[in-house]
């Protein structure tokens, strides 16, 4: 029976095509348009997987910065301080558990877009959740604390700028700067977290200490390419009409979080090769590369019988 357009959409095409060593990148940047191009399809559809789990996040967050805005809409500076604990509460703090549901998307995501870097088989359903399986405490961990950090990075950002006068404007300007460098310092680390707890079995508190470590050898590097990876949504985020706002929505769903993934996964994967595999894992050194050996030979596997992807 011939299958309809949503089902294609979702599952795909059945079998696409093989790629040997040579006709593979040499590096990890040509890698990132290599797969973005070749793998559009799959990547779509873990997008579409991965939001999901953010929907409630974006919906939530939608809803409730429309009510803060209106709340506060034509009150003087000091009754707005007055609210600002109760209404950082009612947003950033509710917001914490829907965060940390966006993280579980991101687990199977992750595994997923790693797998296709380095030249795996990949069948979406499946994989996606074992992704989920694999990560899911570190994952939600990490989105907690990341709901947390939210929640006291926006309240003393709002602080700052409901209390700022012009005796100690230099003040408050230099720590809203802080908390902004902060912000985007975590955020490295964060990336970092997310593709180790992916792909590496580590502790907690090592995930967390290796991650800094790393964001901070590649510190320069890594923020500019956090910043690729999110603005071309993030922009729509932070305007002021909420129709803007909803097409940034709408991006993320339908795209953002693949390309993110994919931007991400490729500076990762040269970061853990020069920094863990070179010298715990020499055989996933350049994996996906063409310098690099195959998926099945790093892992001493023989390839498995080709499948449709309706999995």
């Amino acid at each position: 029976m011939k299958k309809g357009f949503i089902y294609r959409l979702i599952y795909g095409k059945g079998k696409e095509k093989d790629f040997t060593l040579q006709n593979l990148p040499a590096t990890r940047t040509k890698q990132f348009f290599f797969v973005f191009k070749n793998y559009f399809g799959k990547i779509f559809r873990v997008n579409l997987l991965a939001g999901l789990f953010v929907i409630p996040y974006l919906v939530w967050d939608f809803i409730l910065t429309g009510y803060v805005a209106r709340f506060m809409r034509g009150l003087p500076a000091e009754e707005q301080f007055s609210h600002l604990l109760r209404l950082s509460l009612l947003q950033y703090g509710t917001e914490i558990p829907m965060i940390m549901l966006a993280f579980l998307g991101l687990a199977g995501g992750f595994y997923i877009i790693r797998r296709l870097f380095w030249g795996a088989p990949v069948m979406i359903l499946k994989d996606f959740g074992k992704g989920i399986r694999q990560s899911w405490k570190q994952y939600l961990a990490l989105g907690f604390i990341t709901g947390l950090f939210n929640f006291g990075a926006s309240y003393f950002i709002n602080f700052n700028l409901l209390t700022v006068s012009k005796e100690v404007e230099f003040i408050h300007v230099l720590a809203i700067f802080g908390i902004v460098l902060l912000t985007l310092i975590c955020f490295v680390a964060l990336v970092f977290a997310l593709a180790q707890s992916s792909l590496y079995g580590m502790t907690f508190f090592g995930l967390v200490k290796n991650s800094f470590i790393l964001t901070f050898k590649r510190l320069f590097r890594g923020l500019g390419i956090f910043l690729l990876s999110v603005l071309p949504v993030l922009a729509f985020r932070f305007m002021p009409w909420a129709f803007m706002q909803i097409i940034g929505g709408c991006l993320t769903l339908i795209i953002g979080i693949g390309f993110a993934l994919c931007v991400q996964t490729a500076f990762c994967l040269k970061v853990f090769d020069e920094f863990i595999n070179a010298k715990s894992y020499p055989k996933f050194v350049n994996l996906g590369l063409n310098s690099g050996v195959s998926f099945f030979e790093a892992l001493n596997e023989e390839p498995a019988e080709e499948q449709d992807d309706e999995n």
